[in-house]
């Protein structure tokens, strides 16, 4: 991992970012020797923010389609057009050029 992106507290496992850039995070199982896993960490920059809006009904199938990392339909860039005594979701998500259509994980505001 290059520290200089991120570091990784040891006891925790919280990653904190330290600048924009590419690196990879390793992971051991200690109960296992030679247990390892792999991932690529992509710190970027956001370009965009976008709201966007489900009835609250429609709650689990947002989540499911923000698990997907796919945008809901239902965006800020069109009208929206409310239902008196509905409740809604509203949720943030926010893009960068790098990411395009897929959101960000946004972990703290």
């Amino acid at each position: 991992m290059d520290s200089a992106i991120a570091e990784v507290d040891q006891y925790m496992g919280k990653v904190s970012t330290q600048t924009v850039g590419n690196t990879e995070i390793v992971v051991e199982d200690v109960r296992l020797a030679g247990h390892k896993q792999f991932s690529s960490l992509h710190v970027v920059t956001p370009s965009s923010l976008q709201l966007y809006l489900a009835p609250l009904g429609f709650h689990n199938a947002s989540q499911q389609t923000a698990m997907k990392k796919e945008a809901p339909l239902c965006s800020s860039d069109l009208p929206w057009y409310l239902i008196v005594g509905w409740d809604y979701v509203i949720q943030v998500m926010a893009f960068s050029d790098e990411s395009s259509t897929t959101p960000l994980h946004i972990t703290q505001v």
